[in-house]
């Protein structure tokens, strides 16, 4: 047999993966068909004029097919300094900015280039991490609005992150893949005002969700220039470049398409009511731990076999989601569910409910 690293052997399979081979030769009754609920992605494709800008590009323009700079079109490192800039009310240059294909990447370089053998992340709340901080931490992970759970961090806590992270001199992350569905208005924290934040902290942030651009694979790193310049190294052997197409269209939709993020946002903010308003008049008994931008955490009456309770979500339901337990250490199920909402319009929310609640 053909030998693989070791350390990949020990890797369990993506959560979306394992969950969707659930669906192998299974079919669902007519009055009950599939609501797949697992996956938080846009099944839709770009707006009109996004893929129009995108046509024009791949015929007038001769650099979208070629090798493009390795930190990112100029047009969409300079649109993307000015929307970051003003969404958090801070001074953030092009200098400060990396393009990625799409966030996964975006998070794996970061810490790749951060990350010797050996060395370690910390997810824990502020308690557990001033506690547990050791010389191996290379790195404090925030995601937030989060994934799996949908909780979106108060400004306090993230600075509570961000001075512990700089007074131990590790770098805080903060994956803000879902930021455009954010609940609350203003800036959704102050970081980028802090006067160090070049030494401290690295921004995550994807284009796939607001813009529907899922298989275009856009994101990007926010970060001081020092670091970036450790990225470039790794990207370069990695990729090359972001897709010149692709970048074409981010930056025609950060300067061109605000109202249509807007309605976006407005429309997963309906769909976020609904649910909620679901749970409180059908589901009382549920647990709900979370319920933010894509996602909802749920604990229903069941105990505490989260595989066995999506299971008979899908068995007998016909509604696919996801297992807490694939988010935990082992031991650690509580029987948690993760459902990833905003794939569903207002009426499909209503249907779910009425199934969890016939499951009850």
């Amino acid at each position: 047999m053909m030998p693989a690293n070791p350390h990949l052997l020990r890797v369990e399979e993506p959560a979306i993966i394992a969950v969707n081979r659930w669906l192998d030769g299974r079919g669902f009754p007519a009055e009950r068909p599939l609501i797949n609920l697992c996956q938080a992605a846009p099944t839709t494709p770009p707006p009109e004029p996004m893929r129009a800008a995108m046509a024009r590009a791949i015929e007038q323009r001769a650099d979208v097919h070629l090798y493009g700079p390795g930190r990112g079109a100029a047009e969409l490192l300079g649109a993307l300094a000015a929307k970051t800039s003003s969404h958090y009310g801070a001074a953030v240059s092009a200098e400060n900015i990396f393009v990625t294909a799409g966030c996964n990447q975006a998070f794996c370089v970061a810490i790749s280039s951060l990350c010797a053998p050996g060395d370690a992340v910390m997810l824990p709340d502020i308690e557990a991490a001033a506690r547990l901080m050791t010389d191996q931490v290379k790195a404090i992970l925030l995601v937030t609005p989060n994934n799996p759970t949908g909780a979106e961090y108060p400004d306090d806590l993230m600075t509570a992150f961000y001075d512990l992270a700089a007074i131990r001199g590790v770098a805080l992350i903060v994956d803000e893949t879902y930021r455009d569905f954010h609940s609350g208005t203003g800036t959704p924290h102050t970081l980028f005002r802090r006067s160090d934040w070049e030494d401290v902290l690295i921004q995550l942030y994807s284009f796939s969700k607001a813009y529907r651009m899922t298989g275009h694979r856009v994101g990007s790193i926010v970060a001081g220039g020092r670091f970036l310049h450790e990225v470039e190294k790794y990207m370069d052997a990695l990729v090359i470049c972001t897709n010149g197409i692709a970048q074409a269209g981010a930056a025609f939709g950060l300067e061109h398409l605000d109202d249509f993020v807007a309605a976006e946002r407005a429309e997963y903010l309906r769909r976020k009511a609904a649910l909620s308003d679901g749970f409180v008049t059908r589901l009382p008994d549920w647990q709900v731990h979370g319920l933010g931008a894509y996602f909802a955490w749920v604990t229903p009456p069941f105990g505490a076999d989260s595989e066995a309770t999506a299971g008979r979500l899908l068995d007998e339901q016909s509604v696919l989601v996801l297992p807490g337990k694939m988010f935990l250490p082992d031991g650690a199920d509580q029987g948690a569910l993760r459902i990833a909402f905003a794939n569903a319009d207002v009426d499909g929310i209503g249907d779910v409910v009425e199934r969890f609640a016939e499951l009850s």
